[in-house]
């Protein structure tokens, strides 16, 4: 019985190592990649020259297939000098995407640009399909981030305060102070913390910068969390918010010192027109810096009869949040393109609305975002889709007095089926002020934006911030301060 037992035992033992090694080894690993980035990034600039297998786990799949992801070390090497940073090119998203690595995965990289024989070293993953009993390896997935915690600081969404009060009061309603002691104690310890909790918030705004940026894990977000890492002079507080036009309101208002925006939503603000009509002109409007590119995706599914932006119209089109610059941009390119007629912009998230493409609950998706896009990245690999191209006719429409709007493209390779580039429009990203800041505080914000290494500290995209395009703000005007700056060639150091 022992014997049997024993003989069962090292049967299920065998079976488990078999199947372990079924999953793909380093040489399969090796040569899968070595692949990829010979011929997915930009043919013949980077080389592979060491992988080092660190595991692998089993992952939940939405179909019938088993899927494994391996995680390992690598380093490539450049053949020729290529910069990262560029904004007409593949950059360090797009890297970190094809070598599965997450926002503060990839070391090396050189702000101004790397060398040839640099050596850059990541640590990524790889996820692999089992197939007709062989693993195949899966187009590139992006980085899903755990959700961020909103930071203290952020400010209360407008409306919110009195649903809170509101229920302070029916919270005192259930509780009568003058008859349960109980209850009274509890209403005043609460409310005395709330009091110290606004006053310190008040107290860090007021001790440092305070930069309105986006929602929590947003791109936004990830570049004011990194100036927050910049051991500098200037402290810096990142505010969570629904993105630029609430950004420039923030700042309009005088509750925050600097904000992150949509060149084209800046330029409406500063010209009083929509969403900013009823605010008026904001005379005292200025750009500090542009930050990177941010490219208009129109996402269909592949199955999708649209083969052109006219053919969205009458259709359910997710488009942003409320008050964000892509939910303008895709109403300002459905309007130019003669597609707003019977059409409904349907706001969300876009990781909730890509899901509901999939799903078929609405039509299509509209997004500016930076490319690649890690939500993106995901839905192309789950699911067929495809781009619309935003074509010159509509691009011809949209420039003009008050529009940012520039010729641009999705480069070739940039998501999984898609071979080709992609015509767009783009719109930068700026970092913007008001004449209420002074030229030494404009100067000196300006120093932790070009010594923040924004790689390191989580946002590839803070990779194509750079002294050499900053000041290209799209038409907006710049603080005095920032012309100075620029002028006195202070950052030629590194450039």
């Amino acid at each position: 019985m022992r014997n049997s037992a024993v003989r069962i035992l090292v049967l299920a033992l065998a079976w488990m190592l078999s199947a372990c090694g079924e999953s793909p080894d380093q040489d399969r690993l090796a040569g899968d990649l070595r692949r990829r980035v010979a011929e997915d990034f930009q043919r013949g600039l980077l080389e592979l020259t060491r992988i080092d297998r660190q595991g692998s786990a089993a992952t939940a799949a939405e179909g019938p297939y088993e899927r494994k992801v391996i995680y390992f070390k690598a380093s490539v090497k450049l053949a020729r000098d290529f910069d990262f940073g560029g904004w007409d090119q593949p950059n360090a998203a797009a890297l970190a995407a094809l070598l599965g690595a997450g926002p503060r995965g990839i070391a090396g990289l050189r702000p101004g640009g790397n060398l040839a024989g640099d050596e850059l070293r990541a640590f990524g993953s790889a996820d692999y399909e089992r197939r007709d009993g062989a693993f195949v390896l899966l187009p590139p997935h992006g980085f899903a981030p755990q959700a961020a915690v909103a930071v203290a600081g952020s400010p209360v969404p407008r409306g919110r305060a009195e649903t809170l009060l509101e229920a302070i009061r029916v919270a005192l309603g259930a509780a009568p102070m003058d008859t349960n002691p109980t209850g009274k104690a509890i209403v005043e310890e609460e409310l005395a913390a709330a009091h110290l909790n606004i006053q310190a918030r008040f107290a860090r705004v007021r001790d440092g910068v305070a930069i309105a940026s986006g929602p929590a894990s947003g791109e936004y977000w990830r570049i004011a969390e990194a100036l927050t890492e910049t051991k500098a002079k200037v402290p810096v507080r990142n505010l969570v918010t629904d993105g630029s036009v609430e950004n420039l309101r923030l700042l309009r208002a005088g509750s925050v010192n600097i904000a992150i925006a949509q060149a084209d939503v800046a330029l409406a603000a500063a010209l009083g027109t929509e969403p900013f009509a009823a605010e008026g002109p904001n005379q005292s409007l200025r750009a500090l810096a542009a930050l990177y590119p941010e490219s208009v995706h129109v996402v269909v599914r592949a199955d999708s009869p649209a083969m052109a932006l006219r053919d969205l119209g009458g259709k359910r089109i997710g488009a942003g949040r409320d008050g964000s610059g892509a939910r303008r941009n895709a109403l300002d390119i459905l309007t130019a393109a003669g597609a707003m007629q019977g059409t409904t912009l349907v706001a969300g998230d876009l990781r909730d609305l890509l899901a509901d493409l999939r799903s078929g609950k609405i039509d299509a998706v509209m997004h500016t975002i930076g490319a690649p896009a890690n939500e993106l990245l995901s839905a192309f690999s789950a699911s067929p889709l495809r781009f619309l191209p935003v074509p010159d006719s509509v691009l011809s429409q949209l420039a003009g007095a008050g529009r940012a709007y520039r010729r641009g493209a999705i480069p070739a390779r940039s998501y999984a089926g898609q071979e080709d580039a992609v015509a767009t429009v783009v719109v930068p990203a700026v970092l913007m002020a008001d004449t209420r800041s002074t030229g030494s505080e404009v100067r000196n914000m300006l120093d932790v934006l070009f010594a923040t290494d924004f790689v390191r500290a989580g946002s590839l995209h803070g990779a194509m911030i750079s002294p050499k395009t900053a000041p290209d703000a799209a038409g907006l005007p710049f603080h005095a301060g920032a012309l100075e700056y620029y002028a006195s060639g202070r950052p030629a150091a590194r450039k």
